[in-house]
């Protein structure tokens, strides 16, 4: 889609959303406060989304995915339409409100896997370790847990009141570039009007979380297949992508890597061909092959 001129309205994200889930035939349920999106059949699949997001960071992956699984695209607590957690949640407590709502979703019992993107990367294991031997299988894309990245600048602008509608969306454009994508091609209006939306909605600073050092301690506790992947242009991993694997490998050498080319943070949108590709011959694939 073209850009628009910057005197041009901006497009409306739940309009937006409404039509992309008619789309993909996607319904809301709401479960222990957390709104849940649904669609296709089959095993469960959970997708828990980035930092300052919501489950439509998935919105170029459910229709691929569902054709295979159950999806259940989760707006994790604090984000989208999900309830906020407490003020002192701590991140075992924040992991048990996703569990809570999933059990209630699928059943205590129900077998799941789990596709997890950065800050949900961080989630998704506490959510793994937890699960024991009904996780069949668990997909990181670019997670956090490795612990603050200290001396990591990724060059963000700042919001001014005085600013006019226009110079904030161009702020807001801006940021999701520095941070998300490799290139600016991948921001059309759309997509910048419900990052947007996602901005305005969150009411939990995930950094919080997303910046403790638990993928040491957590990834050995998971026995099922797990593969990480990460765009090959994404600036997030500090001190380096090739440090943040080793660190992974020296605890669990069994991890599947795979780096999605000419992708930043958020390939999955970026690359979503590619990804999706990867992430299905992943979860598709027998146990023993």
């Amino acid at each position: 889609m073209e850009s628009s001129t910057p005197d041009a309205p901006a497009p409306d994200a739940e309009a937006i959303l409404a039509r992309r889930m008619a789309e993909l035939g996607v319904v809301r349920d709401m479960q222990g406060g957390l709104a849940i999106h649904r669609a296709g059949a089959g095993p469960a699949l959970v997708l828990l989304h980035g930092g300052t997001g919501s489950w439509t960071h998935w919105l170029r992956n459910i229709d691929v995915l569902s054709r295979h699984f159950t999806v259940l695209a989760v707006d994790q607590p604090g984000f989208g339409r999900s309830a906020a957690p407490p003020d002192d949640v701590d991140f075992d407590g924040y992991v048990g409100m996703i569990r809570a709502a999933l059990d209630a979703a699928i059943g205590a019992d129900a077998a799941v896997t789990l596709a997890c993107f950065s800050f949900g990367g961080t989630i998704g294991l506490g959510l793994a370790a937890g699960l024991g031997a009904r996780l069949r299988k668990l997909s990181l894309l670019a997670p956090g847990g490795f612990g603050k990245p200290t001396g990591r600048d990724l060059g963000n602008r700042r919001l001014r009141d005085d600013m006019t509608a226009a110079e904030k969306r161009a702020v807001y454009r801006h940021n999701l570039r520095a941070m998300m994508l490799a290139h600016d091609s991948a921001i059309d209006d759309e997509t910048l009007s419900l990052h947007i939306r996602n901005i305005r909605l969150t009411r939990f600073r995930s950094i919080k979380l997303s910046h403790l050092a638990v993928i040491e301690d957590l990834l050995p506790r998971i026995a099922c297949p797990v593969q990480m992947l990460w765009g090959a242009l994404d600036p997030m991993p500090w001190p380096s992508l090739d440090h943040r694997i080793g660190v992974c490998r020296a605890v669990r050498p069994d991890i599947e890597v795979e780096i999605i080319a000419d992708a930043g943070h958020w390939a999955q949108f970026e690359r979503a061909e590619d990804y999706n590709r990867r992430l299905l011959e992943f979860l598709t694939r027998a146990p023993d092959a």
